[in-house]
């Protein structure tokens, strides 16, 4: 314990003491001063700046991953980046300027970015938390960008490379081969959605699987309700224009817009929101459609029971059963 000496007791004393009492207690409430100062006044400054310093870590000011890209040959515009996987929630942008960029964003969880460029084509790029991406390339060469910082990207991007000059059963084939061996991979799900058929389950000629799900009102949705008449199975999302078109274009169908009949459209839609389903619904009228989002993205339930692992797809049934799959959407108002 400290005692504090109160000098006014020691003023009696000979002031020629220089190293008596008086002196001894001066320096020790000088000192006590100085200490006193420094606790309530100097401390606190030296605090602040590592408070400051803890909160823009953690908060707000810092991202996940963080993409920096250059690109020859494109000097300005905007890509739209989605997840397949739900990664990031929702659709955003990248402003390109001068050929470069650069994407920060937090993550739900490590997953797959797709990057869509202007004329539809697509990069897929692998984000893990606390791992920053380097993207490289020719924007008129994308089969041959460059995509760095983990190890996934570096061994996608070589694999994209030694495919860009097969042919697509070539590429199928080496996309099977590499699902096989990595069939837990982020890659091997987006090689799945990208480069591979889905296997013909139920095949031409079989009969609709039996389901029960909700649609995104909340109706019981099951597929005795899809058994009599001509049905069209579709899946969308809002990031892919073909499949919205798909989805569309059966719905004037089923109006009798375009001259012919379809009684039932199940569209499976993609997104993580069901709130962006509803709301996409309603912009393009195509409420007579049955729409279906569970939230769980490519791992919905009905998309293994309809045997749907590609995007779009579809499945045209009579009376239940299975007469078409993967009808492109221009040829829809043909059949």
């Amino acid at each position: 314990m400290v005692e504090l000496v109160d000098t006014r007791d020691l003023k009696s004393l000979d002031p020629k003491r220089s190293c008596g009492f008086e002196s001894r207690s001066r320096h020790y409430y000088h000192g006590m001063m100085i200490m006193r100062f420094f606790h309530n006044y100097i401390l606190p400054l030296l605090f602040i700046p590592a408070l400051l310093l803890s909160v823009s870590s953690c908060g707000s000011g810092s991202y996940d991953v963080t993409i920096d890209g250059h690109l020859l040959h494109m000097n300005q515009g905007k890509f739209f980046v989605f997840s397949p996987d739900g990664a990031i929630a929702a659709i955003d942008t990248i402003t390109v300027t001068g050929g470069r960029f650069t994407y920060e964003t937090d993550l739900r969880h490590d997953g797959t970015l797709v990057i869509v460029f202007p004329n539809f084509k697509t990069l897929a790029v692998f984000v893990e938390r606390d791992c920053d991406i380097d993207i490289k390339g020719d924007a008129s060469q994308l089969k041959d960008v460059e995509v760095k910082g983990t190890k996934l990207n570096e061994e996608f991007t070589e694999w994209r490379k030694e495919m860009s000059s097969k042919a697509d059963k070539e590429v199928e084939k080496n996309a099977r081969q590499y699902v096989r061996e990595h069939p837990d991979s982020p890659v091997a799900r987006w090689m799945r959605m990208k480069y591979m058929r889905e296997e013909d389950h139920p095949a031409i000629g079989e009969p609709l699987p039996r389901f029960t799900t909700v649609d995104v009102d909340g109706h019981l949705v099951s597929h005795e309700q899809l058994t009599q008449g001509n049905t069209l199975i579709v899946v969308w999302s809002s990031w892919n224009y073909d499949s919205q078109n798909a989805v569309r274009r059966a719905s004037n169908i089923m109006r009798g817009a375009d001259g012919r009949k379809i009684d039932h459209t199940l569209a499976i839609c993609l997104d993580a929101e069901v709130s962006k389903c509803r709301s996409i619904r309603r912009s393009q009228n195509t409420d007579n459609v049955i729409h279906i989002c569970d939230g769980k993205m490519l791992d919905s339930p009905l998309l293994k029971t309809f045997g749907l692992s590609s995007f779009p797809a579809n499945i045209l049934l009579k009376n239940g059963v299975v007469t078409a799959r993967n009808v492109p959407t221009a040829k829809l108002s043909s059949l």
